[in-house]
């Protein structure tokens, strides 16, 4: 490319499951977005989520590219019904990790941005595999499950909530 003509910036976002993890990261892409161009760059986004989720409609209805991972959530219930759930689900982890991987090495991002849900784990675990600057945002006072795995390998966690910082 020439210096006139930078590549754009190429940022991979995984968030998803419910609207509070979804809608978050909508809104951050149209931020950078926004940011980007009126520095007179693009920005390129791949948002990597699971096929079922509201991520995979929110991605299509604003026509960001979406690739779908396996992943498995853990539940803390002691439901045995949820227990053999988790069992199942103990399998999809590591198919997500690795599908997570495959995208993100191909993808060759800038920057991973994790807006919390159990499908944001693989993804940030791929993005430290590879050494790719994870961000990741927690929207309410006390982190999740996944965002609190993920803190230990994150560039910078971005909260909503200055309460948050003990947790």
């Amino acid at each position: 490319m020439n210096a006139g003509n930078p590549r754009p910036l190429r940022m991979l976002v995984t968030g998803g499951g419910t609207g509070g993890h979804t809608y978050p990261a909508l809104t951050t892409v149209a931020a950078v977005r926004e940011q980007a161009a009126a520095r007179g760059l693009g920005l390129d986004v791949l948002w990597v989520g699971t096929a079922s989720g509201l991520e995979a409609r929110v991605a299509a209805e604003h026509g960001i590219p979406f690739r779908a991972i396996k992943a498995g959530k853990l539940r803390r219930s002691p439901n045995p019904r949820e227990l053999l759930t988790n069992l199942a689900d103990m399998f999809r982890i590591p198919v997500g990790v690795l599908q997570a991987f495959g995208i993100a090495a191909r993808y060759r991002p800038d920057v991973v941005l994790s807006t919390g849900g159990y499908v944001c784990v693989p993804l940030g675990l791929a993005s430290r595999l590879l050494g790719r600057p994870l961000v990741m945002h927690e929207q309410i006072t006390a982190l999740g499950l996944a965002n609190r795995i993920l803190a230990r390998f994150a560039t910078r966690v971005a909260l909503t909530h200055p309460s948050s910082v003990e947790h």
